[in-house]
């Protein structure tokens, strides 16, 4: 049961700054790497997404099921080109369970 009586649905986005990469003239590779509490219900998504050089964001993970106190570490493959890289977390539901994000690192 909710806490609070709304209608629709929540919707929000943590975005990181961007932070340089080198996609060299093969691409590379990069560790993301952060902490998640996330409380997963039907209805209701968490993914984490990425942009090269402003580009359109795409998601390099979705979480379907609880991920509670867990260290979580990414590949995220560059494209050759690319100089930087941002991060989105992004959760959609019903106003009823959370996700919490922290520790964010790229390496």
């Amino acid at each position: 049961m909710d806490d609070r009586s709304h209608t629709g649905s929540f919707d929000s986005t943590l975005i990181t700054p961007k932070w340089p990469v080198s996609g060299g003239a093969s691409g590379s590779t990069v560790n993301l790497g952060h902490q998640t509490h996330y409380r997963h219900e039907a209805g209701q998504s968490a993914q984490v997404l990425v942009s090269y050089n402003g580009g359109t964001p795409t998601v390099v993970t979705s979480y379907t099921a609880d991920a509670v106190a867990r260290s979580e570490s990414l590949t995220l493959r560059v494209p050759a080109g690319a100089t930087d890289v941002q991060v989105r977390f992004r959760y959609s539901g019903a106003h009823n369970w959370y996700w919490t994000v922290d520790n964010v690192t790229l390496g």
